[in-house]
């Protein structure tokens, strides 16, 4: 059985312990739904499903009700989590993951072990301890991409930010919007 422990820290980029668990399998071998999915977890993948992927699976899906009987955001989020999750699964088989610092997890990583747990058949033991670390002292380093560390280095600075500055952080909060990650875009 596999072990993978991930680190929790405190950032702006949310799902940041959740990529670096995915980032352990080859994500563009996924299935589309699992890649449409990915978006979610981590927009600027490259194995995230193009335009024209969301636009064939939405024609492969039930039709969405508009209106009050529409699925909630909950709904669809948790439905997309599994859709990465169960991908992930399939590909690494059964392990075992540790979550370190679990306290500090974003609301959309929590998410996401919940519904990993639940899916799992007994294919994963996940264990997210509150507290001191208590886990192996190498967990799966995260993969921050360099627009990710722009968008915490200026969301931690202290001071003004220029007019460039907050016009980038405005076009991120716009795009993790779009891209389902309600989480990160309003942190």
């Amino acid at each position: 059985m596999r072990q993978f422990a991930v680190r929790a820290e405190r950032g702006v980029v949310g799902f940041s312990p959740v990529r670096a668990l995915i980032n352990t399998g080859v994500t563009a071998e996924w299935p589309r739904r699992a890649r449409v999915g990915l978006k979610l977890v981590a927009p600027d993948d490259p194995a995230c499903a193009t335009y024209e992927e969301e636009r064939e699976e939405s024609r492969t899906e039930p039709v969405r009700a508009r209106g009050p009987n529409r699925p909630s955001y909950r709904e669809w989020a948790v439905r997309s989590l599994q859709d990465v999750g169960r991908a992930w699964l399939d590909q690494v088989g059964p392990c075992h993951v540790e979550v370190l610092d679990a306290d500090l997890l974003d609301d959309g990583s929590r998410l996401f072990f919940a519904t990993l747990a639940a899916l799992s058949d007994e294919r994963v033991t996940i264990r997210c301890p509150v507290g001191p670390a208590t886990g192996p002292a190498d967990p799966v380093p995260g993969v921050a991409s360099a627009r990710e560390l722009r968008i915490e280095h200026l969301a931690a600075s202290v001071g003004g930010l220029t007019g460039e500055e907050s016009g980038f952080l405005h076009r991120e909060a716009i795009g993790y919007l779009r891209s389902g990650d309600g989480w990160t875009a309003e942190r």
